[in-house]
């Protein structure tokens, strides 16, 4: 089987996935979540094997997904689990439970950059499947949105979809660079973002969006280019619009807006402040280094701390934060080392802002989807050692301008 047509499958059968989620309207699909767990582990063992030099981001991936293994192996091995009720719905959670978000999460990353390296996902590529992954957010946003709304009786509340409709504006850069059609998809995006009202993601929404036309403008620089200038104006009036027709026509989104200049954090404060005195004052010596194993906030509070820090901190201890500074570390040194294409530099720094931020004030390390893993993947080979490499180089680049 040829790589470009493994990789037509794998994300066929990844957007399958998708869609019977959304359709079926189930939390868990567990067996198509191990094939796409279990072939993209394929994957990780084929770049980790290989003798290409490879981006420091590879290896602190790699230590990350060893470190919640280990700790999911331990919780299996002690048979560790919990039953959790929260917003009307109740679980249990196991060892498994708890690793297979962060699987599902990150190992896809590793197939992506396999493809890519190899050149077979391009610029072309990846904006042949552009329409369909639209066609599935929309879907998507439409299925959950009233799926909420149903739930809690009322004509407007926040839907969390939000989070995952703001990982496709970094693939939307490659999108016919500096047109109209381009603004008129990013922006449909953020209307739906706004529409789900969820805080965090408007937030990312907006700073990505500054990032987008940081570098549009600053590219633009050595000669003068109007369509950048009016492609931000027109952004800024269709920000502007989005923004007065929210509040004239969503009582709940001005509430919400209401909360945020009053420092209502929906109850984050309080949860970031327990977790937090717990882990200096209250851990011993060794849940201080090592945590207190696997989902160990839920034990403790019932709840996730909402915040990746606050969480590896209580399950995995200083151990785990360390490991994860040197995942954002390695993060940040991918989108410094970008510097000859303005629409790879974009994406990453896009990509890198949204879930630094997203780490903060929910959680990120378990939520990479399909659309960030992609343009992550692409990104990295683009910018990988390899492509000292005439012939390889071309094949990344193709139609990039």
């Amino acid at each position: 089987m040829g790589n470009r047509t493994a990789a037509k499958l794998y994300i066929g059968f990844y957007m399958l996935y998708l869609f019977a989620m959304t359709i079926i309207g189930k939390s868990s699909m567990g067996s198509m979540e191990l094939v796409i767990v279990a072939w993209s582990a394929v994957y990780m063992a084929k770049v980790l094997s290989s003798t290409y030099a490879k981006p420091l981001y590879v290896w602190s991936l790699t230590l990350l997904l060893t470190l919640f293994f280990v700790y999911t192996a331990l919780a299996l091995m002690e048979g560790r689990s919990i039953f959790v009720e929260t917003h009307g719905h109740s679980y249990t959670v196991t060892g498994l439970v708890y690793f297979r978000k962060i699987a599902i999460s990150l190992t896809p990353i590793y197939a992506f950059y396999y493809f890519s390296m190899k050149g077979y996902i391009t610029k072309r590529f990846m904006l042949s499947y552009l329409y369909p992954f639209v066609a599935l957010i929309i879907l998507s946003f439409i299925r959950y949105r009233n799926s909420v709304l149903a739930a809690k009786e009322a004509d407007e509340a926040t839907v969390n979809y939000g989070y995952e409709i703001l990982t496709i504006l970094p693939l939307l850069v490659f999108y016919k660079y500096r047109t109209i059609r381009q603004q008129m998809l990013m922006w449909l995006m953020v209307l739906f973002i706004l529409i789900c009202v969820k805080r965090g993601a408007i937030i990312c929404a907006g700073l990505s969006m500054s990032i987008f036309f940081f570098f549009m403008l600053k590219h633009d620089n050595r000669r003068k280019n109007y369509k950048a200038y009016i492609l931000l104006i027109v952004a800024a009036l269709v920000a502007y619009f989005a923004l007065d027709w929210m509040f004239q026509n969503s009582e709940y989104f001005v509430e919400r807006v209401d909360k945020t200049m009053e420092g209502n954090s929906s109850g984050r404060d309080f949860i970031y402040e327990f977790f937090w005195y717990y882990f200096l004052d209250s851990t011993t010596t060794k849940q201080f280094l090592f945590g207190g194993g696997a989902f160990e906030t839920l034990f403790l509070f019932n709840i996730y701390a909402h915040n990746d820090w606050l969480e590896i901190a209580i399950n995995q201890g200083v151990l785990g934060l360390s490991i994860y500074v040197f995942f954002w570390i390695t993060f940040l040194q991918l989108c410094l080392k970008c510097k000859s294409d303005i629409l790879v530099k974009t994406a990453l720094w896009m990509l890198f802002v949204i879930f630094l931020l997203k780490s903060m004030f929910s959680m990120s390390y378990d939520q990479f989807t399909l659309y960030s893993n992609i343009v992550l993947g692409y990104c990295m080979a683009y910018n990988t050692d390899i492509n000292k490499n005439y012939k390889h180089t071309k094949r990344l680049s193709t139609n990039i301008r």
